[in-house]
């Protein structure tokens, strides 16, 4: 205690030696309160100091008689003796005896006023550190109407605000047994008041005896059942806290804050398991539980009724008023739901959402191949990017065996939907009336030959059209780009081979050798090869890859004058295909597929800043994947006796075949000259007996492998004018007269491309910015055109403690994404807060 006070005594000695006829000064120091500080007082006082001993005083005596010459501090930590007792009386009768009273000091350092007096002396020990000491004095300055005792527990547990929940947030983190800091309460006389302060906040019973598992228990519990709506079980009712909306508010924060997450997640899973709470809420009607996000052990009985509906297919089951896939949806909004920060469990709402989401997609019927076409490039091609997103999902999620049924209803129905389709696209599919407009060996010529602008022209193999649709969905969240999705028609086989040559400029396509196409009667298997060709073509043209355009590879100003004075460049990009086509990295191959989305973006939010502002993006060919191994027994074996080339999708032969579930179409329709072998396919999603038959397969003919993207781009490089749309609140009665209140806030625009996705942040404060209320999260991510359709209502709950009529209270708005806060004036005429949470 004495060490902050040093200077106030070294001040206060010197000040009495300075007068002439001071000499000697004794300071009996009984509680030995300033030992540790006695030499730096020696050392900074106008006087010797001596530091007498209690068997010394004879010997002081003869040291100060025999000098007379110099002041003198006498120290003794010790009692001043009784006068009888004293060989030193004579001389004190001479000199002056100094007292330095800590507690007074203390006082007077910390500017508190005199009636704090005894709370100093019954914190003694505290007091006895000075950076203890200095901590509290930072604190009481900042707000001297803190409770001088949350003072003190906030500087034992290294918070600034002295507030109960803060002080309880910073304990939590050191454990639920053995914590560390109950020694420290106890040894500075704090304990007690901290659970009377706990008390006091969440009005629990004064003759329960508080720990804090029974604490957090407590919390998540009340917590809960408000989430739910319903009073807590006989079985729990020990647990039942009074002051509810402090209880929300706090348990809201706590879930909520990046600080105290893993703590949270850990204690409400400790909880779950030790009170046995899954025998309690499996009973809870599955309404009440979509409502809680408390416990990690609620989440999987969500689940596993999800579960339980897809597998007896019940897809229509309503939760109130969503549905399943509107559940799935939600429950991985982290702003909405604590655990959907939780990567396994939001994850496995993920595929259970694509699960869903494929499980209902309806199989038609078609008249004609164009019907087809038209069908899978507007609807049916998300019937691929939902069995892609949901084998993602799965395969990388470790609690993801528990749905094994689930999956195998999803591959049973992507398989079986796949069959009819491409049984439906061979039925319907001649290649010599396939338009000249969407042939992709006329490409080049119909997108290409006449066109002045700078094009250039992104490649990626195997790049199908599902994941060229995402990519354009991206692509349109940003106002400087605008995108139209077209289409190409491969020809058969749809492979590299033939699809990357039929892209190029020629005027003669022909298949020479296995797996070797000449255009014009040039090779053109190399980018090199490529490039002397495109020249012929356009003499301002070049051929790049991908790979050696990215940042890491070139920068800015050197991939401007790779482009300066081109008017034709080709890009070639193997993300997908590279990963497929190797048996030891095919099951990669949706993985790839999303790192191609992200690759090519990347590509062109480089060249945007450039200035080329028109792009294509299209493929060679697509593929089939699908997740289980093709059974041995699906596999058709066809005899043929000379085929020039055999694959899993496909075979090249100059026989005419005619076997069953088997089709071909004349190699010259693909070629556009007088080839006579056939190019022989399965009519349905299948496979023949060859070498390197497996998951990932390509070749065939199938909308998936020959209906392929050509996205055409349009770039600005201006700066976007697109903003994070706004949230304001809906004027109503600026009043609260009850501590429970539900607010409504309107989103200020659709989504858009000018208008960007945003979380808020909502929550009321006192006039000194303090928060008084619970928080809410707006996801405001509506694209609904509507106003009516974009307003979220929200239910905050105020803290039980007075308000004043006469003072003004704020409601924040605070936009997450931005750190903009809008606020509004209220007033707080809540007629009684009382200590048991009502309000009459």
């Amino acid at each position: 205690m004495a060490e902050l006070n040093v200077a106030t005594i070294i001040e206060q000695l010197n000040k009495r030696f300075d007068e002439e006829d001071i000499f000697r000064i004794f300071w009996y120091d009984d509680q030995k309160e300033f030992v540790d500080s006695i030499d730096e007082v020696a050392a900074n006082i106008h006087a010797k100091v001596i530091k007498m001993q209690a068997r010394e005083q004879f010997k002081t005596k003869l040291q100060l008689e025999d000098d007379d010459q110099h002041k003198y501090l006498i120290y003794a930590a010790f009692p001043r003796p009784k006068t009888e007792e004293n060989f030193l009386a004579d001389i004190e009768h001479y000199s002056i005896i100094f007292t330095a009273d800590a507690a007074k000091l203390i006082l007077q350092e910390l500017g508190m006023p005199q009636a704090k007096i005894n709370f100093v002396r019954n914190h003694r020990k505290f007091f006895g550190s000075k950076e203890r000491t200095l901590r509290f004095k930072q604190i009481y300055t900042a707000d001297h109407n803190a409770d001088p005792t949350l003072i003190i527990l906030a500087v034992l547990t290294k918070v600034v605000q002295p507030k109960a929940t803060t002080i309880l947030s910073a304990v939590f983190q050191k454990g639920l047994v053995n914590n560390p800091l109950f020694p420290e309460f106890k040894k500075y006389n704090v304990e007690q008041d901290f659970w009377q302060f706990i008390a006091n906040e969440f009005g629990c019973s004064s003759d329960e005896q508080l720990d804090l598992t029974f604490l957090i228990a407590a919390l998540l519990l009340n917590y809960a059942y408000y989430q739910m709506g319903l009073a807590l079980p006989a079985k729990l009712e020990n647990y039942q806290l009074q002051n509810i909306n402090n209880v929300i508010s706090y348990v809201k924060s706590l879930s909520d804050s990046t600080s105290s997450r893993q703590f949270y997640d850990q204690a409400s899973n400790e909880i779950w398991g030790k009170l046995n709470l899954e025998m309690i809420f499996q009973s809870l009607p599955i309404e009440q539980l979509v409502k809680c996000d408390t416990f990690a052990g609620n989440e999987k009985l969500i689940l596993s009724w999800i579960k339980e509906r897809i597998l007896s297919k019940d897809y229509q089951a309503l939760v109130g008023n969503q549905n399943l896939e509107q559940v799935t949806q939600e429950r991985q909004i982290p702003a909405n739901y604590h655990f959907a920060q939780n990567e396994v469990i939001r994850g496995q709402y993920c595929f259970l959402e694509y699960a869903i989401k494929l499980l209902i997609f309806p199989i038609p019927t078609f008249d004609s191949a164009s019907q087809i076409v038209k069908d899978y490039t507007e609807k049916r091609y998300l019937l691929d990017t939902y069995y892609r997103k949901f084998v993602t999902a799965y395969s990388s999620n470790p609690g993801a065996s528990v749905y094994i049924e689930i999956k195998d209803q999803v591959e049973n129905y992507y398989l079986d939907s796949l069959n009819q389709l491409v049984t439906a696209w061979n039925q319907k599919l001649s290649l010599p009336d396939v338009p000249v407009k969407l042939q992709q060996r006329r490409f080049y010529n119909n997108y290409l030959a006449d066109q002045n602008d700078r094009i250039v022209v992104i490649i990626s193999d195997a790049f199908r059209f599902e994941l060229a649709k995402q990519l354009q969905s991206q692509l349109e969240n940003d106002d400087r780009i605008s995108t139209t999705m077209k289409y190409l028609i491969t020809g058969l086989p749809s492979v590299t081979y033939m699809g990357m040559p039929a892209l190029l400029p020629h005027h003669q396509m022909d298949l020479v050798d296995d797996k070797k196409v000449e255009l014009d009667g040039h090779a053109v298997d190399t980018r090199e090869k490529r490039a002397k060709l495109l020249a012929e073509y356009n003499s301002k043209s070049a051929v790049y890859v991908l790979d050696n355009l990215k940042s890491d590879k070139v920068s800015s100003t050197e991939l401007k004058q790779m482009f300066m004075g081109k008017k034709i460049v080709y890009i070639y990009h193997n993300e997908v295909d590279a990963r497929g086509d190797n048996p030891k990295t095919e099951n990669e191959v949706f993985d790839a597929g999303q790192t191609a989305i992200q690759e090519i973006r990347s590509l062109i939010e480089r060249l945007r800043t450039i200035s080329v502002s028109h792009i294509f993006v299209t493929a060679d060919h697509g593929f089939i994947y699908r997740e289980n191994s093709i059974p041995e027994a699906d596999k058709i074996d066809l005899k043929v006796a000379d085929p020039t080339k055999r694959q899993p999708r496909y075979l090249i032969t100059s026989e005419k075949i005619t076997e069953m579930g088997v089709l071909s179409q004349p190699l010259k329709a693909a070629l556009g000259n007088d080839d006579p072998r056939f190019v022989v396919y399965p009519l349905t999603a299948n496979v023949f007996t060859s070498v390197g038959a497996k998951n990932y397969v390509h070749g065939g003919s199938s909308p998936e492998e020959m209906i392929v993207p050509l996205l055409e781009i349009k770039t600005s490089s201006n700066r976007s004018a697109a903003k994070f749309v706004d949230l304001k609140w809906q004027p109503t009665n600026a009043r609260i007269t009850s501590l429970e209140s539900v607010q409504s806030f309107v989103q200020s625009a659709p989504i858009s491309d000018l208008f960007k996705t945003a979380d808020f942040k909502i929550y009321f404060v006192d006039e000194a910015a303090e928060k008084i209320s619970s928080e809410a999260i707006v996801h405001a991510d509506s694209k609904e055109k509507d106003v009516k359709d974009r307003i979220y209502r929200i239910r905050l709950h105020f803290k039980n403690q007075k308000y004043d009529k006469t003072k003004i209270y704020k409601l924040v708005i605070e936009n997450l994404n931005t750190k903009v806060k809008q606020t509004v004036d209220f007033q707080m005429d809540v007629t009684i807060a009382d200590d048991f949470g009502f309000d009459f």
